[in-house]
């Protein structure tokens, strides 16, 4: 029987395999999530075919290895003080990928750093693949027709106006009446990224030879176009929080770009960043937050609740994990808590499993305490270390727009967005382009080196 298995790793076909299925995975990110998970699960059924122990025992990361394996077991032991155990059980559901991962990824190396260029090129492709999808889905179904006479009407609700139709729901062509498939803040950290792949791609730093799709993406005017494409989806999908990542990701990539002096480069991403921050304005849904801000003392308790209600949802989080700061309220009861400080706080509209703490690091806090916080902040700085440390700037952007959404939203209590997080988290720092030693750990403890 283990001779067949080892057979069975051997084979060309395993790996041919998982390949194609890894550009599928990331090509379907963005489109709905029974098609996306059925090419996940598939992914990892290679993956686990082709996994090889010996891998990870000689992998550089082995402290990484040790903190996503902390991680998940401060989840399970989180259960054993849950009194809401369908709570906990999901949790572990969800978290099970940020463990899993990183071993899957450590027996790819190789294989997924020669075609690198490609798997991110299959990524970008993805993206515009659905936000196209959803632009005829939008124009489908603004178009009517009434005594013969086709009618192009976006809104939603027709008792708006058009301008008034753009402040949330009410159009096609915006906001969540234009995200059909996901949510629209997670939407667009997935293109947010797409566009970090894009500008990384275009400029090259590892030296990689292309395919001919990667070639042919960031030549000429093909790759000014998609950029363009995928900035305007950002704006289209109507998300604050991401128009913020996208302005410093902007802001970034014109203050390390190559061009001389860096006091032009400075002058140039400031004035980058103004703009970005001009345009973000202009979004209706932000026109709205600055009135209500500048209005705040003339509104009633029910309208700060309803237009501030983020705020209220991160002083409840914080504050249950003030009340339990070492371990937490356990793995499962997060959401009951957060329900008696939302009816102490009148905010009964909110008494519903999709009002969570709006902020991944205050979920952890009150879920786990600082245990758990301390686990997550230690993935993501041993992370950014890494990318410092061996230049990988797309890692680093990666952190940085994950740190951004995470300051606003859960990604992690949901499938989607732990799935997202964890393949090109782990995607991106397991494959080690450059033969340096890592010697700040080396410092901390010569055998995790």
């Amino acid at each position: 029987m283990l001779g067949w298995l080892t057979e069975i790793k051997n084979r060309t076909l395993w790996r041919k395999a998982n390949l194609f299925l890894t550009y599928a995975v990331v090509f379907s990110f963005p489109f709905p999530l029974y098609i996306s998970l059925k090419i996940l699960a598939l992914w990892i059924f290679t993956s686990v075919v082709i996994f090889d122990i010996r891998s990870v025992k000689e992998s550089r990361h082995k402290l990484y290895f040790i903190i996503v394996s902390l991680y998940y077991l401060v989840f399970v032991l989180g259960m054993l003080y849950t009194q809401d155990i369908n709570g906990g059980l999901h949790q572990l559901s969800m978290k099970i990928y940020i463990v899993l991962f990183p071993f899957l990824f450590a027996s790819v190396d190789v294989m997924y750093k020669r075609y690198f260029d490609r798997i991110l090129a299959w990524y970008v492709l993805g993206q515009v693949a659905s936000v196209i999808v959803l632009l005829l889905i939008a124009f489908y179904s603004s178009v009517d027709i009434e005594n013969g006479h086709i009618i192009f009407d976006p809104r939603i609700d027709k008792h708006l106006t058009l301008l008034q139709s753009f402040s949330g729901t009410g159009n096609y062509f915006f906001y969540n009446g234009f995200a059909c498939f996901l949510h629209p803040l997670y939407a667009s950290y997935q293109i947010v990224f797409a566009i970090a792949v894009l500008v990384f791609l275009k400029r090259n730093p590892y030296g990689l030879k292309y395919g001919k799709i990667t070639q042919r993406m960031v030549e000429g005017k093909f790759f000014y176009f998609v950029f363009a494409f995928l900035v305007m989806s950002v704006f289209i999908y109507g998300s604050r929080t991401n128009m913020i990542s996208l302005s410093v990701l902007l802001f970034l990539s014109v203050l390390y770009s190559s061009i001389r002096p860096f006091v032009l480069r400075l002058v140039l991403a400031l004035v980058v960043l103004s703009i970005s921050v001009g345009v973000m304005m202009y979004n209706p849904r932000s026109q709205k937050l600055a009135k209500s801000v500048e209005n705040y003392e003339q509104l009633t308790w029910k309208e700060k609740l309803t237009r501030f209600s983020r705020v209220y949802f991160w002083i409840s989080a914080y504050e249950i994990g003030r009340e339990h700061i070492v371990l937490g309220v356990g793995t499962g009861d997060l959401q009951w808590h957060l329900y008696r400080k939302y009816a102490k706080m009148n905010m009964v509209r909110f008494l519903e499993p999709s009002f969570n703490s709006h902020n991944e690091f205050l979920e952890h806090f009150g879920r786990l305490g600082l245990i758990g916080l301390g686990l997550l902040l230690a993935m993501l700085i041993y992370a950014f270390v890494i990318g410092l440390w061996c230049k990988r700037r797309v890692l680093l952007i990666f952190i940085i727009i994950t740190v951004i959404n995470f300051m606003f939203e859960v990604l992690l209590n949901r499938v989607w967005g732990t799935t997202f997080f964890a393949f090109f988290f782990n995607f991106l720092l397991l494959l080690d382009f450059k033969d340096k030693t890592l010697p700040r750990i080396r410092i901390l403890n010569g055998r995790f080196s």
